[in-house]
């Protein structure tokens, strides 16, 4: 995290030379399916707020938040058979170096490098007639590199719509059960996500 900063303001020192209508802070927003590898659920969506600023037309910065909920209530028959709670919360933070490769017909092409923070909360619970009821909690929180590519398409001066990849790592999350069993999941997130930006 302290080298990208080191380099954020390197290029706010260089970017003097750009013409004002190269430079602008923006706002966006977004909403994706987040994935989720080797974790008790696959797939959630994911919404998504943040801004940045373009020190020229080629090099930006940005920070965002993604926010996922997802809970699924399920039983094995109609009746009197065990449920299955669970629950995923999960956030995403992230700082990056936006770069932008303006191509014809007013599209870019856009990549991001820089670091995430991952936090992920999941909550587990089976009851039901003639069963053990069990409980089960994990959580975990972890800051990796992260990287993503998109593409947008800009219908005036000061808005871009977008579509985007990015990956955020892995965070190592241990599940312990009231029953006294634990697992432990390297889960892997990653974003696929269409939304607006905005320029001021």
């Amino acid at each position: 995290m302290k080298g990208l900063s080191v380099v954020l303001l390197l290029l706010m020192a260089t970017s003097a030379s750009s013409s004002a209508a190269d430079q602008g802070y923006y706002a966006f927003g977004d909403w994706g399916i987040f994935s989720f590898g080797n974790a008790p659920v696959d797939t959630s969506d994911g919404i998504r707020i943040g801004g940045g600023y373009n020190f020229n037309s080629y090099v930006g910065a940005e920070a965002g938040l993604t926010i996922v909920g997802w809970q699924n209530r399920n039983s094995n028959s109609i009746q009197f058979s065990p449920y299955t709670d669970q629950s995923l919360n999960a956030s995403t933070e992230h700082i990056a170096v936006v770069g932008t490769i303006p191509l014809e017909h007013h599209r870019d092409l856009v990549a991001k490098l820089g670091w995430a923070t991952t936090t992920l909360d999941y909550q587990y619970s089976l009851y039901g007639s003639g069963v053990q009821s069990v409980s089960g909690s994990g959580s975990a929180t972890k800051t990796n590199p992260m990287f993503g590519i998109g593409w947008q398409s800009a219908p005036d001066q000061q808005t871009r719509f977008y579509v985007q990849y990015e990956n955020f790592g892995k965070a190592r999350m241990t599940v312990i059960y009231s029953n006294q069993t634990s697992s432990t999941h390297d889960v892997s997130v990653a974003l696929i996500s269409v939304g607006i930006l905005h320029y001021f």
